[in-house]
């Protein structure tokens, strides 16, 4: 995945900022049609039965991404959850690389927390939280597994570090 999000609201520490440079401001109403397109392109990979798959889930998660900055949480909602799936379907066909099935289940992790964002924006913060418990478990068995490459686990590591501090701020608004 290529992106590190946040969707924070000031009591849960979610900002809505999607990028971490600011050279040029998001514009949402410009990359929804984009990330559409890509999303449509990606369409075989959408129905494929192998792990090409995990290409229809990332451009999924980057229109989610989009619709969310757009402020359509709903709409982000159900990008992700068929983002998830198909990371879960990945993982389940990549059986000749367990590296690739470990980074498939990293992507699972980081697409709960997005997906725990957006239930928080959405009024569903006991939701988000056992989200975000589900993701803390994902991340601390892709880093825990000392067979695969060392920059997957330390980016698990990363991420895990991340949700539980998201996990800390939704528990504290509760």
């Amino acid at each position: 995945m290529r992106s590190n999000l946040f969707w924070q609201n000031e009591s849960a520490g979610f900002s809505t900022n999607l990028r971490t440079d600011t050279r040029e401001p998001i514009r949402p109403g410009d990359a929804i049609p984009i990330y559409s397109k890509l999303l449509e392109a990606r369409g075989q990979d959408c129905a494929a039965k192998s792990a090409q798959v995990s290409n229809c889930a990332d451009a999924q998660y980057d229109l989610a991404a989009a619709k969310a900055q757009a402020g359509d949480f709903p709409g982000a909602l159900v990008l992700l959850h068929d983002a998830e799936l198909n990371y879960v379907q990945a993982e389940k066909l990549s059986s000749d690389s367990h590296e690739f099935a470990m980074i498939q289940l990293k992507n699972q992790g980081q697409v709960k927390l997005l997906i725990a964002a957006a239930l928080f924006r959405t009024g569903k913060a006991s939701e988000a939280v056992m989200t975000v418990e589900t993701a803390i478990s994902q991340f601390t068995h892709v880093q825990s597994d000392e067979t695969i490459n060392v920059g997957i686990r330390d980016d698990a590591g990363r991420l895990l570090k991340e949700a539980q501090t998201i996990l800390s701020r939704l528990k504290s608004t509760q």
